[in-house]
């Protein structure tokens, strides 16, 4: 038997409720962490005293981590005021915890404490414990000094759930992370007008720096215009309700970042046809790699019209890589279902006589003979959709209990990541996915004369990764497995995504 650590009970009508842990760890955007951990890198920087860490809901319902320091006593006296002394000291804390802690574990939010409120069995009493700032800084710091500013700094304090942000806080400092990013965009398109790339939250990730974008004339080095938005027109087996925003974030090929001389990464969506999680690469590619991902026209248009079959939808996409790079060399990244569909695009680009550089499947493998013969549940299919588009809003809320119902849960999703979209666009979300299931169900591979890149999920009970490998070398020329510390709805989320950033960047050393 196996003591997890979790505490549950049984209600009056039977069922197992969650109702805690047994110790300290939690977890955060889908890792769990054991506070004490990071407690001790953090103790063993100059000037700290102590360290306590926990977890602290965000604004869209998930949590992040959080610290609260007891300085030295003594540290940097002499050196300013207490204030500027605290700042110093910060500043070394987040140096060495980058330097010691995976991207993971380093706390998004500070806070100073004279000392550690403590339980009467002499333990740390976390639930005593103030609430922390996201930088550790005054909330607001200084008053911006534009109106572009003053707007931002709402949008910003918005979405990460801070009363007052200053024109200098730095949104993923404070706690913002690849889905709240795209929640932010979507906030600033609806309510200032402009379309702005994702990638410009990572060049310019403060109200100050990003109002400089937006007000700064066009230039020449490349960029793409900041375009007003207009209401879009409903029309007949389009997605698109009248009068809702047309947002750039759901066209079909989403450019996450533009300029650099490396060879671009083209990113192909996953079930629910949205390539936004992609966004957690940014930070750890190449800085002058561009990136392009590719997503479901259906987004737009209804899913009525989409491709029959896998080789079909291949063909349609395999235009819009012509376009984005009309000759090689190419590389190619495909997570869950866009795994497949990068295998197929890949197949047809080497018949084409082009150079694919790399060839990268996170998480998928060609359904075995056995799952192919097995008909769908049409009503298992609609659940599972439910539930990954849950999870791709918040995902530490625990999942209901039963069947999932669509109206009910969209109302929880468009307050958060998905916030913007119309239930309109959400009920396209969920037969995208249930269409693009059968799909690869259905999918017999075409034989690949290249090398492929497996990064496997290693959480689930199914597949394993000796399963996935198996399959992929039926249908590839060679295979190179890398092994994520996850579950398949986490594979983006920040430790792996800096995992499957590193191996590709490796992989494509003097590229």
């Amino acid at each position: 038997m196996y003591r997890t650590g979790d505490l549950a009970r049984w209600t009056p009508d039977g069922v197992l409720e969650f109702a805690g842990r047994a110790d300290d760890q939690v977890k955060v955007r889908g890792f769990r962490v054991e506070p004490a951990e990071v407690e001790a890198a953090l103790s063993g920087c100059p000037g700290v005293a102590r360290a306590v860490v926990g977890a602290r809901r965000d604004a869209a319902g998930g949590k992040l981590l959080a610290a609260w320091l007891v300085p030295e006593r003594g540290a940097d006296e002499g050196c300013g005021d207490p204030e500027e002394q605290w700042h110093r000291t910060l500043a070394r804390v987040r140096t060495h915890a980058a330097e010691q802690l995976p991207a993971h574990l380093v706390p998004s939010l500070w806070a100073r404490i004279d000392e550690v409120p403590l339980t009467r069995h002499g333990k740390a009493d976390r639930a005593a414990l103030p609430d922390p700032g996201p930088t550790g800084e005054p909330v607001a710091g200084r008053a911006p000094r534009t109106p572009r500013e003053r707007e931002l700094c709402a949008l910003f304090g918005t979405v990460l759930g801070v009363p007052a942000v200053g024109p200098d806080t730095d949104f993923f400092r404070a706690g913002g992370h690849s889905l709240t990013a795209l929640r932010l965009k979507s906030k600033i398109e609806t309510v200032l007008g402009v379309r702005i790339p994702v990638s410009a939250l990572f060049d310019a990730p403060t109200p100050a720096g990003l109002a400089a974008l937006l007000d700064a004339p066009p230039s020449g080095d490349g960029r793409a215009a900041r375009i007003p938005l207009r209401p879009a027109r409903g029309r007949a087996g389009s997605a698109t309700a009248p009068d809702e925003p047309h947002h750039n974030s759901l066209e079909h090929v989403l450019t996450l970042r533009t300029g650099g001389d490396r060879t671009p990464l083209i990113c192909v969506h996953p079930g629910l046809g949205l390539s936004w999680s992609y966004v957690s690469l940014l930070p750890h590619l190449a800085p002058d790699r561009p990136v392009h991902t590719l997503q479901s026209p259906a987004l737009l248009t209804g899913a009525g019209g989409l491709p029959a079959t896998m080789d079909e939808m291949a063909d349609l996409y395999l235009r819009s890589v012509r376009e984005l790079r009309p000759r090689g060399p190419y590389l190619l990244l495909g997570r869950s279902f866009g795994g497949p569909l990068a295998h197929e695009l890949a197949v047809r680009l080497r018949r084409a006589g082009e150079e694919v550089r790399m060839l990268a499947v996170v998480d998928a493998m060609p359904m075995p003979e056995r799952i192919r013969g097995t008909p769908l549940d049409p009503a298992a299919v609609e659940d599972e959709m439910l539930r990954i588009l849950l999870h791709s809003h918040a995902p530490e809320l625990p999942f209901p209990i039963g069947p999932l119902e669509r109206s009910a849960l969209f109302s929880q999703a468009r307050g958060g990541s998905f916030d913007g979209l119309s239930a309109d666009r959400l009920h396209t979300l969920v037969d995208i996915g249930a269409h693009h299931t059968r799909l690869v169900r259905d999918w017999h591979p075409s034989p690949y004369d290249g090398a492929t890149t497996l990064f496997s999920a290693t959480h689930d009970d199914w597949p394993t990764t000796a399963e996935k490998t198996e399959a992929w070398q039926r249908v590839t020329a060679a295979l190179d497995v890398h092994e994520l510390d996850c579950g398949h709805s986490d594979v983006l989320t920040p430790g792996p995504a800096a995992m499957i950033a590193a191996v590709l960047e490796t992989a494509l050393r003097g590229d």
